[in-house]
């Protein structure tokens, strides 16, 4: 994730804590990021030390991976198969509770992430100060 950065490209951002341009580039490079399936989140959560953060703070930021790898594979169905399992002639039903489920899991999983983020933000001003 590291990067050589040029003093042009420093120079944009003039008048800006380091914190705001950390922010800035992070939220940059997190909303360019997919993910295929859990090992890509957790792999994400490897290289931005969230994991670390999440053992430390004593979160378990992996607890619903089953359910979101569950709801990512469903939507991999939906966008390459026109939800029709291969060899199948019609669609799959999808069930309102798995969906809330899914929901359930997916927001859980942004909770706890802005949390350790937001926790990591403190730490960081602090450390500053």
């Amino acid at each position: 994730m590291a990067r050589q950065v040029h003093a042009e490209e420093l120079a944009k951002h003039k008048g800006k804590s380091v914190a705001d341009v950390l922010k800035e580039s992070l939220d940059l490079y997190v909303n360019q990021r997919t993910f295929n399936n859990t090992r890509d989140l957790g792999g994400f959560l490897e290289e931005t030390d969230l994991r670390t953060l999440a053992d430390r703070c004593k979160k378990d930021v992996s607890a619903d991976f089953h359910l979101l790898e569950q709801m990512i594979l469903r939507r991999h169905q939906i966008v390459h198969q026109a939800d029709v399992p291969r060899g199948a002639l019609e669609a799959d039903d999808i069930s309102k509770q798995d969906v809330e489920t899914w929901a359930t899991a997916a927001s859980e999983f942004v909770v706890t992430v802005v949390s350790l983020l937001a926790v990591r933000s403190v730490g960081t001003k602090l450390s500053a100060d």
